[in-house]
């Protein structure tokens, strides 16, 4: 069989991490990064409440940074069983693993290779970027056959016009795809600063229907002035 494109591969990736986010059988271990943070924002708080948000949700969530993240506390919190709940969230933030000393990076791969069921470990990556070193070939082995890898890239303007489309009905409004892409234009496309143009915006216009003058009146554009 014919390797799949990493693209494809990632689409996949994403279209089976959302089934099971639906179903409720998440897996065991997540790597997630890209740089629309929106979306990286928006499926960690939904990973953490699926997870995390019983009685004992602050005890049964454990987090790490650069600053205090170890293989040994991280296999700690690891074994740490959940408490009036089914699972633990381990949740560890722009720890670069490619960059820990030869004895960590294989300690490492040793937890991720035996992680239990009752726990789901999350890597989040938004100041450091996330790459496999394939020269590190046991990290590198364990991440490819026990992670999923969630990368969240900027959307395209189709997808961001339909996703512009639906907040705007959230709200009472429709807009329309020229005036959709316009907003797209002066913003950058980042779905962080639309979600605050479509509140603002909706707030300010008084008809059902986003007009130009409504965007132009309140919106805040980010790029240098251009035409459109």
């Amino acid at each position: 069989m014919a390797r799949k494109a990493p693209d494809q591969d990632a689409g996949e990736a994403l279209r089976r991490f959302k089934s099971d986010l639906k179903a409720g059988t998440l897996g065991n271990f997540y790597i997630i990064s890209g740089e629309e943070a929106f979306l990286r924002s928006h499926y960690v708080d939904l990973i953490t409440k699926k997870i995390a948000d019983g009685p004992a949700g602050e005890f049964n969530c454990h987090r790490f940074s650069a600053d205090d993240c170890t293989p040994q506390a991280l296999a700690d919190a690891i074994d740490a069983m959940p408490m009036m709940a089914e699972r633990t969230l381990v949740r560890v933030d722009d720890v670069d693993l490619f960059k820990q000393p030869e004895g960590a990076r294989e300690q490492y791969a040793a937890i991720f290779s035996d992680l239990p069921d009752y726990c789901c470990v999350l890597f989040v990556y938004d100041t450091v970027e996330f790459k496999i070193n394939g020269t590190m070939k046991k990290l590198a082995a364990a991440i490819r056959e026990h992670a999923q890898i969630l990368t969240f890239g900027k959307q395209s303007e189709r997808d961001l016009c339909a996703w512009i489309t639906r907040h705007f009905r959230a709200e009472g409004k429709t807009i329309s795809d020229k005036l959709a892409g316009y907003l797209i234009f002066l913003t950058g496309g980042g779905m962080t600063q639309l979600e605050g143009e479509i509140k603002k915006i909706s707030s300010y216009a008084s008809g059902e229907e986003i007009q130009r003058s409504d965007i132009d009146a309140v919106g805040t554009p980010v790029l240098n002035e251009q035409t459109f």
